[in-house]
């Protein structure tokens, strides 16, 4: 069956209240593009492209109504497309499509094509609402909400620095340097093993310490800045332990370095603490949302981790602000104001996401050894085979933390764990 057995003569389309057309149809052409988040870093050359999946078609349909009758039944289509809800369109080469009605546009040309009316007609092809979303699909759509976590706290940043007074300028310094401070001494052993990485970082600390040095400071592109630094650091390795035990310790780092009074330059130093720890949040959700989870208990395990370090932030940063209750409202500090909702909905995602990854992934299961037996021989008889590259000999000796001698053998009635 060649192509044009399977092409349709005409286009059907039933509207959301169960009319039906048939119009001719002479072609169209169908088109999407790609959703990319572009990362500019202040003093580092060239944009960091990340690449968020498509977005929908669209399809610009020309319908034709002809016959006698065409005037009568263009008007009853005309009159079907102010109805709301999707259209079921049987498209003469893509087949069956529920597509959105955007706009339309009638052509009434009685004296030159009395015989005929046209229809200009513009779709969207919406995901269905019973469609589940993929986990990569649903990366993405933390990709993004991270993105527009950046900006809305760049702005909060910007609105909250004062900066008419050089003990506030000094104040904002200060802070900054507190970050790099808990970035160099708890994340530096993760992006030093990526050169890249290390490279972008130096650089990056460059471009803070020039945008330090010119009045007044340039917020939005230290906020940028700041940001870059902390979260770089996640997309060093691919190590899930090893950057999430980082980042939390950096977290706790920052904890210790906020306000001690509730002067001006005091909100400086709680905003720049703010920035830093919801950047760091930012890091983890990538990081969560992007590694590879082997068992069910770990993803459990990180769904806690992450849930206790956005409380920690919370909890942290309304510490501060009660030092601010007594003072005129314009002096106050508003813990995560113009942030909460964003960050949450992306911890919230990223939940989501570890729960729906733990459906898919191995199970925890516990025995006592009855006999003594090589770890070779476990692996094999609870595996299956040593797997590619020895990969599952390799996850028993992990799983169950095995050391010297216990990487040859195992005796009786030690308790192991496997996955399944």
């Amino acid at each position: 069956m060649a192509w044009n057995d399977r092409l349709r003569k005409s286009i059907l389309l039933t509207s959301p209240e169960g009319n039906e057309f048939e119009a001719l149809w002479r072609g169209n052409n169908r088109s999407n593009e790609k959703q990319i988040g572009l990362f500019k870093i202040p003093g580092v050359r060239g944009v960091r492209v990340q690449d968020l999946e498509v977005q929908a078609y669209s399809y610009p349909l020309t319908l034709y109504f002809d016959g006698p009758d065409n005037d009568i039944e263009s008007e009853r289509f005309s009159k079907a497309l102010e109805e709301t809800g999707p259209w079921s369109i049987v498209h003469p080469v893509k087949g069956t499509k529920s597509l959105q009605l955007l706009n339309w546009s009638e052509q009434v040309q009685p004296v030159e094509s009395g015989n005929l009316t046209v229809f200009n007609t513009e779709w969207l092809e919406p995901l269905q609402e019973n469609n589940v979303i993929t986990l990569t699909e649903l990366r993405s759509i933390i990709s993004n909400q991270s993105i527009l976590v950046s900006d809305v706290a760049a702005t909060q940043l910007n609105n909250n620095i004062r900066q008419d007074a050089a003990a506030e300028v000094a104040a904002v310094r200060s802070s900054v340097n507190d970050s790099i401070m808990a970035v160099d001494i708890y994340l530096k052993p993760i992006y030093e093993q990526n050169s890249d990485i290390n490279s972008e970082i130096i650089n990056i600390k460059r471009g803070i310490t020039d945008t330090l040095a010119v009045l007044p400071l340039d917020i939005i592109s230290l906020a940028s800045q700041l940001q870059n630094l902390i979260i770089l650091p996640s997309m060093a390795i691919t190590d899930i332990t090893q950057r999430m035990n980082g980042y939390t310790s950096a977290l706790n780092e920052l904890f210790a370095h906020g306000p001690l009074n509730y002067n001006t330059e005091d909100i400086n130093t709680v905003s720049i603490q703010e920035a830093s720890e919801t950047a760091m949040l930012q890091a983890m959700a990538f990081i969560l949302s992007t590694g590879i989870l082997s068992t069910r208990n770990e993803a459990i395990n990180y769904m806690d981790i992450l849930s206790s370090n956005f409380r920690a932030v919370i909890d942290n940063l309304d510490s501060s602000q009660e030092l601010f209750e007594d003072r005129p409202i314009d002096l106050q500090y508003y813990s995560q104001s113009e942030s909460f909702n964003e960050t949450y909905l992306m911890i919230a995602q990223t939940l989501t996401y570890l729960l729906r990854t733990s459906f898919d992934i191995a199970i925890e299961k516990r025995f006592i050894l009855e006999i003594g037996k090589s770890t070779i021989r476990i692996t094999v008889e609870q595996y299956g085979s040593l797997g590619e590259d020895d990969s599952n000999l390799q996850l028993f000796i992990d799983s169950n933390e095995l050391i010297g001698n216990e990487l040859l053998y195992l005796p009786a009635g030690r308790e192991v764990v496997i996955y399944v």
